[in-house]
C-alpha cells in the first residue's frame, strides 16, 4: 500500500506538468511557412522540415517574396537578391 501511495505521489506532479506544457504549445501560433527546400538542391521541395534526400542537409523555409517581379527581371532567368550586409562582405 505504501508503494502505491509513494508511486502516485511521484507520478502525479509529472502528469500535471506534462498536461500544462501541452496546453501552452497548443495555444502558440503556428509559423506561416508552408514549403521547405534544400540549400544545395533548390528544386527539392517538401511540405515539412526535415533532411534533403539527395545530400542529407537540413531543409530551410522558403521565404515569400512580397516585391513581386521588377522591371529588371529577365524572363527565364533566376533573380538573385543579396542582403546589403552580405554585399558589403563581398
Amino acid at each position: 500500500m505504501k508503494k502505491i501511495i509513494l508511486g502516485l505521489v511521484l507520478i502525479l506532479p509529472l502528469v500535471i506538468t506534462a498536461c500544462s506544457r501541452h496546453e501552452q504549445t497548443a495555444s502558440m501560433p503556428e509559423a506561416k511557412v508552408s514549403k521547405y527546400h534544400c540549400p544545395m538542391h533548390p528544386t527539392y521541395i517538401k511540405d515539412e522540415p526535415g533532411e534533403c534526400a539527395i545530400c542529407g542537409m537540413d531543409l530551410v523555409p522558403i521565404e515569400a517574396d512580397d516585391e513581386g517581379v521588377s522591371e529588371d527581371d529577365v524572363e527565364g532567368l533566376a533573380t538573385i537578391k543579396v542582403d546589403p550586409r552580405r554585399r558589403q562582405l563581398i
